[in-house]
């Protein structure tokens, strides 16, 4: 994520318009939260910090499921956070594709490849839809 994206505000700020600020969060622009002129924190949809969950944990997790096995977990998962770290797993793994992984997370493909883009995650379209 380009930090130069984020919008800028102190801890007063936040306190004082903090409807404004989540209105903006929820439109895709990150909060990062200073006191002092120095960073002390980062609000993000939580979408996006399901994304960046599952782009961290894709180098450390092995994912035992095979991509038609997908359907099953996510159908029967109650945990929103591990669903969408399955599937983007499997995407960055380049085992399912853009489509497949909106169709998954339930999502419009649009939305999903706009918020990889903020997320800074590769956007592949028609690979491993299958």
């Amino acid at each position: 994520m380009d930090i130069k994206k984020f919008q800028l505000v102190t801890r007063t700020e936040l306190l004082r318009d903090s409807g404004e600020v989540f209105d903006k969060l929820l439109r895709g622009r990150a909060a990062l939260i200073e006191k002092h002129r120095k960073p002390q924190a980062v609000l993000l949809d939580i979408y996006d910090f399901y994304g960046l969950r599952a782009a961290a944990a894709f180098e450390v997790n092995k994912f035992d499921l095979t991509p038609g096995d997908l359907d099953q977990v996510i159908e029967n998962s109650e945990d929103e956070a591990e669903a969408y770290l399955q599937v983007i797993g499997h995407y960055l793994a380049e085992e399912i594709g853009l489509s497949r992984a909106a169709d998954l997370l339930d999502v419009p493909q649009e939305e999903l490849s706009a918020r990889f883009q903020r997320l800074e995650i590769p956007i592949r379209v028609g690979e491993g839809d299958g």
